[in-house]
């Protein structure tokens, strides 16, 4: 009785040990814009952590995300504490959308998602608040906007 009793706690807390570490492993794995795109409602309203690119201009931060049929973006609203401290520089764009320079981060942020907001046609689709910087894996310069697309295209999650 005692064996059988004992090998219950051993399952047991083999269990949960083993969902614990499942739920923790999978909390900070980073999904990417395709990700929330193909599962919006799994993701809506939760916070979550995002591989991404963002971009920063006078009108924002825009996250985005090369998906197989269109590019997927989300306005990024940081957090209060982080907004002094973000890397990245501003892109200058003019009338007509073309910038001398354009800089790109590639990076992991965590944030709150707010759910669907647009068709993402000629804005974002997605909003994320209360964004965090968790990890900056690369800020790039690009001469001209052609440039930054090229490489958003071979470089994007």
């Amino acid at each position: 009785m005692k064996s059988i009793f004992r090998k219950l706690i051993v399952g047991f807390l083999t269990f949960v040990i083993g969902v614990s570490a499942y739920s923790v492993w999978h909390r900070y794995n980073p999904v990417s814009l395709c990700d929330i795109e193909k599962h919006p409602t799994f993701y809506s309203f939760g916070e979550v952590h995002i591989r991404a690119v963002l971009v920063k201009t006078r009108w924002g931060i825009t996250a985005m995300s090369n998906c197989s049929r269109e590019n997927s973006g989300a306005g990024v609203e940081l957090a209060p504490d982080e907004v002094s401290s973000f890397p990245l520089a501003e892109t200058d764009y003019s009338k007509d959308r073309i910038s001398e320079r354009e800089y790109l981060m590639d990076a992991v942020i965590v944030g709150q998602m707010d759910g669907y907001i647009g068709l993402g046609c000629f804005g974002p689709r997605y909003s994320i608040k209360n964004v965090r910087v968790e990890r900056v894996i690369e800020i790039r310069e690009f001469e001209n906007s052609d440039k930054s697309f090229e490489w958003l295209k071979s470089n994007s999650y």
